[in-house]
């Protein structure tokens, strides 16, 4: 197994807001992200292939890791992002892209960023006309 080479300091939550390398490029271009992956996660099957993900077999999302440093840019900020990249509201797709795989999530690592996450998403939807955000 190769483990990333990242400062100790770097945190890193999954975010799942569009097609992969859309996503990627939004967070990778960031000043404070070290680096970025993309994959799939929330599935029923292990390592599944990408034939299986678009058939929609195995419910697993495409996902982002972003490696970032606090110190330099806020999970805060890369929610930011996230919200003002796409439409949560259109459940099972984004854009022209059907599929589970298209779905809104946020893969929090710890407690600090589950309430960070949770206070974006009553703010984005107190705030605009997403009512229908989940």
């Amino acid at each position: 197994m190769v483990a990333p080479v990242a400062p100790t300091r770097c945190r890193q939550p999954f975010l799942v807001s569009d097609v992969l390398w859309g996503a990627e490029r939004k967070f990778w271009q960031l000043d404070g992200v070290y680096s970025t992956a993309v994959g799939y996660s929330g599935g029923s099957v292990k390592d599944p292939s990408y034939r299986e993900v678009c058939n929609g077999d195995t419910m697993h999302a495409e996902v982002v890791l972003v490696v970032f440093d606090p110190a330099k840019i806020s999970f805060e900020k890369l929610l930011q992002v996230f919200w003002e990249s796409h439409d949560p509201t259109q459940g099972m797709r984004q854009g022209n892209d059907f599929g589970t795989q298209y779905r809104s999530a946020i893969y929090f690592m710890n407690a600090e960023q589950h309430s960070a996450a949770l206070a974006t998403l009553r703010h984005i939807s107190e705030t605009t006309d997403r009512s229908r955000i989940r």
